[in-house]
């Protein structure tokens, strides 16, 4: 933990050398990592294994807190993150310009049929993954609650979230989340046919290639699914933060439904109408260092 116990007190840069944290073997709830910025992490097939978690790799149920994945590159799976065994869990962390071949902020594949990461509370900004998948879930049951994905990107398949392979394992679970203005890609989510995940209060709005499309098109419009501008305060400066009238704030429901409390990452931030300003995507990250 660091001593404020945010991610802007501490930083960990491995400079391009390798994973920045590997391996976090039989870790179990009680181990904390909390308040880090995780940034520098770079992996290829010859580290081996091939490519994974280039900001951690994880092989127990470690709790990561409070912390900052930025700028990390894995020529393989998981930029950020990768999920190994266990059933880890992500809060109010940000992913913030990582790259991956597949799931450019969380790689999680599922040995058994427990949840193979429990991810609440966390926000996904200008992520890109070659494949698929800001974050990419191969087999189990990950749950994602409460997180706001903005400006994600995908060469191919989903530039949010891609699932596949959970047909033996109980369906992911993704709830009250924001998946907004990926900027390529096949659509926001992208899952084969025998891996539907279950969306509930979910805001899916602006994403090159679609929104509420192939195998998740039915869920528009039923358990508290919509398409609406979630109206952030200033998303172009990293604010993602809910103006006073946006569809995800409780009570604001384009359908009246009644959502477990706020949609996404962020509460009210502004008034309705708050002024939005040009910026670069420079000077957005610069605000996470």
């Amino acid at each position: 933990m660091s001593e404020t116990g945010e991610y802007g007190c501490a930083m960990i840069d491995a400079q391009r050398q390798w994973n920045v944290i590997a391996g976090c073997w039989d870790c179990d709830s009680t181990t904390i990592i909390q308040g880090f910025t995780i940034t520098g992490g770079l992996t290829t097939e010859e580290q081996g294994p091939p490519g994974w978690g280039a900001g951690m790799v994880c092989n127990g149920s470690v709790r990561v807190a409070n912390c900052l994945f930025l700028d990390n590159l894995s020529y393989g799976y998981g930029g950020g993150v990768f999920v190994n065994m266990g059933t880890p869990r992500f809060e109010n962390c940000i992913f913030m310009g990582n790259r991956a071949n597949q799931g450019s902020a969380i790689y999680s594949a599922a040995h058994s049929a427990a949840p193979t990461c429990i991810i609440t509370d966390c926000t996904f900004v200008g992520n890109y993954s070659d494949n698929a998948g800001t974050v990419y879930c191969l087999g189990g049951s990950p749950v994602i609650s409460r997180c706001t994905f903005y400006g994600n990107s995908a060469r191919d398949g989903g530039s949010g979230i891609a699932i596949e392979a959970t047909v033996s394992f109980t369906a992911p679970r993704i709830d009250c989340t924001i998946i907004a203005s990926g900027s390529s890609g096949r659509g926001a989510v992208d899952c084969d046919e025998w891996s539907h995940p279950v969306f509930t209060c979910c805001d899916i709005y602006g994403n090159v290639g679609g929104d509420w499309n192939g195998y998740v098109a039915s869920q528009n419009g039923v358990n508290g699914n919509f398409s609406a501008d979630p109206r952030f305060c200033d998303a172009p400066h990293g604010n993602l933060t809910l103006e006073s009238c946006s569809p995800c704030l409780p009570g604001n429901h384009p359908d009246g439904y009644a959502c477990n409390g706020v949609l996404g990452a962020y509460d009210l931030g502004c008034e309705c109408g708050a002024a939005v300003k040009q910026s670069s995507w420079g000077s957005i990250k610069a605000m996470y260092k």
